[in-house]
């Protein structure tokens, strides 16, 4: 079991889902920054996630929800006996079932994924995802991903700005005596197009 940022541990297989651990870790600094409530709560509590197989989910589903059949995701809350323990909760989570629910919903595998345990941990904090304050931050992290757009955005145009202002210096460069120069300037211009595609990539991943 690896630890990650927030008090958040996970450990099991993520078996192609195109996310790793620093990414899920990325996602719960995103939920917090969203609902600064949750913050002192993450601080003193932990959660663990655990990526599992598709019959042992199905074990799990049938052992506490007495349902014989395998689900993408179960969440165990903390008992409000134990409410002083410093576990929050466990979540399970099966790769192969958000994967095919992702090919199903036409949806990237990462972007179903962190759909999956941002309701999972709004679950473990006493949020029901239909109350308002679940649709309210669900809102607030749907407003910072279109921010996060934008600025790639802008960027982008800089980017592309940047390209044409290089490429006329460095044509005018390699007609002079500055022929190195230019040479240089053409590698920067295509370490440029190269940045501003890893850019739009990123883009069209926030989109999905």
């Amino acid at each position: 079991m690896i630890p990650s940022s927030s008090n958040i541990f996970i450990s099991g297989d993520l078996e192609g889902l195109s996310c790793t651990e620093e990414d899920i870790s990325s996602l719960i600094q995103l939920l917090i920054g969203t609902e600064p409530s949750l913050e002192s709560l993450f601080l003193k509590k932990s959660v663990n996630i655990r990526f599992i197989s598709k019959t042992e989910i199905k074990e799990l589903n049938f052992r506490f929800l007495n349902k014989d059949r395998p689900t993408n995701v179960l969440s165990f809350p903390t008992q409000e006996s134990n409410l002083d323990d410093e576990l929050l909760g466990d979540i399970a989570i099966c790769p192969e079932i958000i994967k095919s629910e992702a090919i199903d919903q036409n949806k990237e595998n990462q972007s179903h994924l962190f759909h999956i345990i941002l309701h999972s941990l709004l679950h473990l904090t006493g949020h029901d995802h239909s109350d308002d304050s679940s649709a309210e931050i669900m809102e607030n992290i749907d407003d910072k991903r279109e921010q996060g757009l934008a600025e790639i955005s802008s960027a982008g145009f800089q980017i592309d700005d940047l390209i044409s202002r290089i490429v006329t210096v460095a044509k005018d460069m390699e007609l002079s005596a500055f022929e190195s120069c230019a040479h240089e300037l053409f590698e920067v211009e295509r370490a440029l197009i190269s940045a501003n595609r890893r850019l739009r990539r990123a883009a069209a991943d926030l989109r999905t």
